[in-house]
């Protein structure tokens, strides 16, 4: 959670993912899109900032090793949700490299998408730590003409025999198309969720998303609001990441 400015104007941090570690440092990345973005943009080398974190929780690269063997995981990317997986992608590379000693092919599988080519960032070094990379764009200036789905759906078809374990983060149409996508394969998947975020630790409830009670199958129905067997769990606490198959959308 990040104090744009001193004073209470705005009053609320922002919240970012952890997009990289520098030398000495940390970075977060950022699109303008209102009041407070546009201050940060306006922040120059020097000025001090105020951070609360780290807060939430994190993907779970356990197995990635030994399952990628038999499928690389599958890691998808929409806009500026290459931050939350661009530590991911290179924890995967660490640990399938440690594995297998193959610096070439010692990574996850990529999708990443954007709207425009001028919003894609850091093309090479992602191609360097993935198995392989595969880029689309809205209007077909890089990569693909299309979406992340339509490269899912090629890269993992309906017929596929052995699922990867899959990772994503975007904007919640992209999530929910991924989820249900994977879902209907079986496949495991995680999402980072994105949602409006006041305090970060959890006390004001304002960022939660609606999961499924332990071991129930909701149906997400008109009539799921007068059901028991879904609970809110908060973004910033019990996520941002979740089982995708958790998610009541």
């Amino acid at each position: 959670m990040l104090q744009v400015r001193d004073g209470n104007d705005p009053l609320l941090k922002r919240p970012f993912s952890l997009f990289r570690t520098i030398a000495g440092g940390i970075q977060l990345l950022y699109r303008i899109q209102g009041k407070g973005t546009t201050l940060i943009s306006q922040l120059a080398a020097g000025d001090v900032v105020s951070l609360l974190g780290p807060l939430g929780n994190a993907y779970p690269v356990q197995g990635a090793a030994s399952a990628a063997s038999v499928s690389p995981p599958v890691i998808i990317a929409g806009g500026v949700g290459i931050a939350s997986v661009f530590p991911l992608i290179e924890s995967i590379h660490e640990v399938m490299h440690q594995s297998t000693r193959d610096t070439m092919n010692g990574g996850a599988t990529v999708i990443y998408g954007a709207r425009t080519a001028e919003e894609l960032l850091d093309l090479d070094e992602l191609k360097a730590l993935s198995k392989e990379l595969h880029v689309c764009t809205d209007d077909g200036s890089s990569g693909e003409k299309g979406n992340v789905l339509d490269l899912l759906k090629s890269i993992v078809p309906a017929e596929a025999g052995v699922l990867p374990v899959m990772y994503a983060c975007g904007p919640k149409p992209m999530l929910r198309a991924v989820a249900e996508y994977a879902g209907s394969l079986g496949a495991k998947t995680y999402l980072s969720m994105e949602e409006h975020m006041a305090c970060g630790i959890g006390a004001c409830l304002g960022c939660v998303v609606k999961t499924k009670s332990k071991g129930q199958d909701v149906d997400d129905s008109a009539d799921i609001e007068k059901s028991t067997e879904w609970k809110y769990q908060r973004v910033c606490m019990e996520g941002p990441v979740f089982n995708a198959e958790d998610i009541v959308w």
